[in-house]
């Protein structure tokens, strides 16, 4: 069971997703694309929080998934 599900969702930085009906392969990365572009400016966003608490692991995590989300252009 989803819990606070439009709580969350009201909360969210994501924009909104369009109706189900989009389903064709170029309107899904059109509907997509904004939504990896907020994911990662908050991974980008996270790694220097994480660098300014010394904590180079987790900087380092977030960098290889930042440059993962970044080949996926």
């Amino acid at each position: 069971m989803a819990l606070d599900t439009a709580r969350m969702t009201a909360q969210s930085r994501f924009p909104d997703f369009p109706p189900v009906e989009t389903v064709r392969d170029q309107a899904v990365v059109e509907v997509l694309a904004p939504r990896y572009a907020v994911y990662a400016a908050a991974v980008r966003s996270t790694i220097d929080g994480a660098a300014d608490y010394d904590e180079a692991v987790t900087a380092d995590l977030l960098t290889q998934i930042s440059a993962t989300i970044a080949r996926q252009r």
